[in-house]
């Protein structure tokens, strides 16, 4: 890890600027000696990048190649027993996989159920106003004609 903390800050990126633009910088400078210290920035950033890709793959490799053992002299046979009796890793994450999808459905199942309960209240909320202003007329209109 420390090596990447020291290899990232050897890497500099500098903002990039054009070999056309007039009037801004130094007068003096000319396009040939500022194309020259543009081709030696990008030399320098393409091989920063190289050594840090080299040591992020060095790094994965030896991840890679390295593997933990487990020291199991110092556990009881019973511990040893209820280790080998548990449960197998990829079981266990195809058994969730497949939980996840079932839940995903589920989900998406009472999504659309509460959807359409919703339109059904609505509907029912506009049948029960509808009836209700026609009681309203009906008794306003009896009211009228005694």
């Amino acid at each position: 890890m420390e090596e990447f903390e020291n290899l990232r800050g050897s890497i500099v990126v500098k903002r990039r600027s054009s070999l056309f633009r007039t009037g801004i910088g130094s007068q003096n400078s000319t396009p040939v000696s500022m194309r020259s210290s543009y081709e030696q920035q990008l030399n320098r950033e393409i091989e920063n990048w190289g050594k840090f890709m080299q040591a992020q793959f060095n790094k994965l490799k030896e991840l890679k190649e390295s593997s933990i053992v487990l020291d199991d002299s110092i556990l009881s046979e019973e511990q040893r027993h209820y280790l080998d009796q548990g449960i197998d890793i990829s079981k266990y994450l195809t058994e969730s996989n497949k939980f996840r999808k079932v839940l995903e459905v589920y989900v998406q199942c009472k999504t659309d159920l509460i959807k359409q309960y919703d339109e059904v209240l609505a509907e029912a909320r506009g049948q029960l106003n509808a009836e209700a202003l026609d009681m309203v007329e009906d008794q306003l209109l009896s009211q009228q004609l005694e």
